[in-house]
């Protein structure tokens, strides 16, 4: 069966870096109780390295290391935790998969993981489960972004989807509209918190 699931995998590789032209890879849509009823681990963390190499069966995954930890669920190992996406630069061949998540060095994320290791892309919903996390220079704290960097404007209801805005210019075109302010990281996890205790 692993021996199957190998040879799925290759070929799976191999169709992505032999096809440039099929479509970027889509993730189910999942709700805020989902990403957190289906995670494995919970934790915030910076990134501090990225290293790929190539599989005993052949693809290349590189290996994302986290520190500065913060554990929300699961046993992520302090003072640091790892999760391993396919995809990276071995020597002088890269591999990337349209569509798919990545990490970037140096930025702080909360992440929803599940299946590290033993699937292709570790993250409940793909990039529904990677949210950035910034400081926040007026308050001290840090406050909670999506995927793309924008803000998240609400806290979730109940089995609904996270609430997102993006920053849009004043309609009077002068520029005077502030951009929506994130919610906090301490109340973000607080409502991951509420879901977890259900």
């Amino acid at each position: 069966m692993l021996r199957n699931l190998g040879l799925t995998l290759a070929l799976l590789v191999s169709l992505t870096l032999g096809a440039p032209s099929l479509d970027a890879i889509s993730f189910q849509p999942k709700s805020f109780d989902e990403l957190a009823d289906e995670a494995e681990q919970i934790f915030i963390g910076t990134v501090r390295d990225a290293t790929s190499r190539r599989t005993d069966k052949g693809p290349i995954v590189t290996d994302y290391m986290f520190g500065d930890l913060e554990v929300i669920k699961g046993g992520a190992p302090e003072p640091q935790a790892s999760i391993t996406m396919l995809g990276g630069t071995v020597g002088n061949e890269s591999m990337t998969i349209a569509g798919a998540p990545a990490f970037v060095i140096g930025v702080r994320y909360l992440v929803f993981v599940a299946g590290n290791g033993s699937v292709i892309f570790p993250v409940v919903g793909g990039y529904q489960g990677i949210f950035q996390v910034r400081r926040d220079p007026q308050t001290g704290g840090s406050n909670v972004y999506d995927y793309g960097g924008r803000p998240i404007v609400d806290l979730p209801a109940s089995k609904s989807a996270l609430s997102n805005r993006h920053v849009a210019s004043s309609p009077s075109g002068d520029g005077s509209s502030a951009p929506p302010t994130a919610v906090s990281t301490e109340a973000f996890v607080s409502a991951i918190r509420r879901v977890l205790e259900r």
